[in-house]
């Protein structure tokens, strides 16, 4: 286990979205986030550098967790704490 601290902020707009999930997605993409606490590698998670136009976003990934995608940004904030942002959550299928 590291030393270092994870923060995850969940934006407004996630947020609304995640209260609007059905019960069982809304579950499921909780426990996910708690996962990225004790490792918040994006890449050891299954989550893709997040592309616009072709370009890779900075700090920014996309991650399907099963019928769920949520987009967010990681930021090493120091040497021992790491924030990710949840942007947006949309459902991939129901």
């Amino acid at each position: 286990m590291t030393a270092r601290r994870v923060l995850i902020e969940v934006g407004p707009r996630a947020e609304q979205q995640i209260h609007e999930l059905p019960e069982k997605l809304r579950v499921r993409l909780r426990l996910a986030l708690l996962d990225l606490l004790d490792d918040p590698l994006p890449l050891a998670r299954g989550a893709i550098p997040f592309r616009a136009d072709g370009d890779e976003i900075p700090d920014a990934y996309e991650w399907d967790i099963g019928g769920v995608t949520v987009f967010y940004n990681l930021i090493e904030t120091g040497p021992l704490l790491i924030q990710i942002i949840v942007q947006v959550v949309l459902i991939d299928a129901i």
